[in-house]
C-alpha cells in the first residue's frame, strides 16, 4: 500500500472510531481492540497478508485510542475544577437519591459523570475524589 494512502486510510479510519460512542465509552484497551476489530473494515485490514495492511489496522486503533483518552484527560480535567457542584446536583437526581447501596451509587455517580463528559468513562482517581465531595460523602443510604 502506498504510503500516502495507508496515511489517508488510518487518518480516516482512527476517526470514525473515535467517533464511535461504544469506542469512547470502553473502560480499557482491550474493549477498544475488540470494538475495532468487530468494524468490517478494520477486520479486513487484519485478516489481508499483504505488507503493510495488519500495521494500518493497528495504527488506525492506536491513534483512535490515543485521540479519545487525550479528549477524556481534556474534559475531565475541566470538571475536576467543578466537583462541588456536580456532586451537588448528581446529588439530586432521583437516580442517585434511590439508589440501594454504596455499589449502586458509585455506579450512579460513574454514569453521570461519564454522561457530563460526552461518554467517556471517568478515571478512577476523578471518580474517588467525586464521591468523597459533599454532599455525596455524607450519604449513608440510597433513601431520603
Amino acid at each position: 500500500m502506498p504510503e500516502s494512502e495507508e496515511r489517508e486510510l488510518v487518518e480516516r479510519l482512527a476517526s470514525e472510531l473515535a467517533q464511535m460512542p461504544e469506542f469512547k465509552a470502553a473502560p480499557t484497551a482491550a474493549q477498544r481492540r475488540r470494538i475495532a476489530h468487530a468494524q468490517p473494515e478494520i477486520a479486513a485490514l487484519e485478516a489481508d497478508s499483504r505488507p503493510g495492511y495488519r500495521n494500518a489496522a493497528f495504527r488506525a486503533i492506536h491513534e483512535a485510542a490515543e485521540a479519545v483518552a487525550a479528549e477524556a484527560d481534556s474534559l475531565y480535567r475541566e470538571l475536576e475544577g467543578n466537583l462541588a457542584e456536580l456532586a451537588a446536583e448528581c446529588e439530586a437526581t432521583l437516580s442517585f437519591r434511590n439508589a440501594g447501596s454504596a455499589r449502586a451509587r458509585r455506579e450512579r455517580a460513574r454514569d453521570f459523570l461519564a454522561e457530563k463528559a460526552g461518554g467517556y468513562p471517568p478515571p478512577t482517581r476523578l471518580l474517588e475524589l467525586f464521591l468523597d465531595t459533599p454532599p455525596l460523602q455524607n450519604v449513608r443510604t440510597g433513601r431520603h
